[in-house]
């Protein structure tokens, strides 16, 4: 049994590899020093919740990821009422297994389609795929449906609204859900700040009035009141 900055060490050394971030990459999407990574994935220190977060949000994934021991090699057996029923729904969606690949996320779930049910838009390149174990399902983006009927397969992109409908009754499918790689420059699910906008133009500085230095005379005089200048 490890401890959990062991777990999390473990967890974070894998899925920082496995998206192919260095140590100061992760750092700079989490906000952590590398000094700091380093010991946690170590297994030394002890991760606060925050930084566990915050890992979490540079490395795509959820914190129950990386408090969780990582499994053996042994085969991963998910049975039929094992799984994460999903709420919120308007079908009844069984989470069968979240999975980690080089830079990607996929989540694979069991739908049971009775109607027609209607999401809106996931982030940009998002994608769906389907397959059909029974019945007929019209799915994909509202404006471009397509009917799939026993074991068809139909694969749309999920950033604009999509649905699902049973066509016939109940039906029943596999759903996987791939949430694309993204860039070593912006960590996923974080927002980009704005460039700061360019700083006006300074004005240009108004010189000041020429004053004579003191003990100096100016080299003419005003006029005297008979017309001849003063003595100078």
């Amino acid at each position: 049994m490890h401890s959990v900055a062991q777990t999390v060490g473990a967890n974070v050394r894998r899925l920082r590899r496995n998206r192919g971030l260095s140590l100061v990459e992760l750092g700079q999407h989490a906000s952590i020093a590398k000094g700091t990574l380093t010991q946690l994935e170590a297994g030394r220190g002890n991760p606060t919740l925050e930084t566990i977060q915050a890992l979490g949000r540079a490395l795509g994934v959820a914190v129950s990821d990386l408090v969780t021991e990582p499994t053996d090699d042994a085969p991963l057996v998910v049975r039929a009422d094992g799984g994460t029923r999903i709420l919120g729904w308007s079908l009844d969606a069984q989470l069968i297994h979240r999975s980690h690949t080089t830079g990607a996320i996929t989540e694979l779930y069991r739908l049971e389609i009775e109607s027609r049910t209607e999401s809106p838009a996931h982030p940009y390149g998002v994608v769906e795929q389907l397959y059909v174990l029974s019945g007929t399902i019209a799915a994909g983006p509202l404006d471009a449906m397509a009917t799939a009927g026993l074991h068809d397969f139909v694969q749309f992109q999920a950033d604009r609204a999509h649905a699902y409908d049973a066509v016939d009754g109940p039906a029943c499918a596999l759903l996987w859900m791939t949430f694309p790689s993204f860039s070593l420059d912006t960590a996923p699910f974080q927002a980009v700040p704005p460039a700061p906008a360019p700083a006006p133009p300074a004005a240009p500085r108004a010189k000041p009035p020429q004053v004579p230095a003191r003990g100096t005379r100016p080299a003419t005089r005003a006029p005297s009141a008979n017309g001849r200048r003063g003595r100078s």
